[in-house]
């Protein structure tokens, strides 16, 4: 008498768990949007100091930074759904939006780093060193994302020119 075990996985588990083994690179925006925005929250509403550094600015840029931080990673996040599940005008719209997400997320990590340097200078305390270097990495990354929106975004327009050109 044989003993059997039979799992029953559908192709799309199948494909997540296969693209999660496989070696091949896993997606970090959505992490990213997810992260950045969970963040925000947490400095936001569970820190009893709410964004010192950026009220020594201005006290207006403490609304804008609050605005970004919690309405770009949402814009973002959305739009790598339309993106990837979308299809047509949908990942257009995608791809625009997706866009103002990470300019947005520039912008408000920029600001971070920018406001502690401008309170501290460029001699950063030690426990808030590591914090500055990492947000400001995290920068630079969501820079190159922007740099690739728009690269799309360009690539897009010639193509769908062309077509148009051609009579397509």
């Amino acid at each position: 008498m044989g003993f059997t075990i039979r799992f029953t996985v559908t192709p799309k588990q199948w494909r997540f768990v296969h693209r999660i083994t496989s070696g091949e690179p896993v997606p970090a925006e959505p992490f990213l949007y997810v992260t950045t925005w969970l963040a925000a929250l947490f400095v936001l509403g569970l820190s009893d100091w709410a964004m010192p550094d950026i009220g020594l600015c201005h006290p207006s840029l403490v609304t804008a930074w609050t605005i970004l931080m919690l309405s770009s990673p949402l814009q973002a996040g959305i739009a790598w759904g339309l993106i990837t599940y979308g299809r047509g005008r949908l990942r257009v719209f995608g791809m625009w939006q997706r866009l103002g997400g990470n300019v947005g997320l520039f912008l408000g990590l920029l600001a971070f780093v920018l406001a502690r340097l401008w309170r501290y200078g460029f001699s950063v305390p030690d426990a808030a060193l590591f914090g500055v270097t990492m947000v400001f990495g995290v920068a630079a990354y969501t820079s190159f994302l922007v740099l690739r929106d728009i690269t799309a975004l360009l690539l897009l327009e010639r193509v769908t020119t062309e077509l148009h050109d051609v009579g397509v």
